[in-house]
């Protein structure tokens, strides 16, 4: 599991068109969550984090 974040992240989603401090996790190839950086690590709190930076 890798997460990617600590960044603006914009969506597809017109509800929520972007996320200031964004995150995606990520499985392998696969999108299993985006949000805030901070929801998306305290979901995933053994996954390996990148940022912008290396921050």
């Amino acid at each position: 599991m890798l997460v990617i974040g600590n960044g603006r992240l914009v969506t597809r989603d017109p509800a929520v068109p972007f996320y200031e401090n964004g995150a995606v996790a990520m499985d392998g190839g696969t999108i299993v969550r985006v949000g805030t950086a901070e929801d998306v690590r305290k979901e995933f709190p053994e996954a390996e984090m990148w940022t912008p930076g290396g921050a």
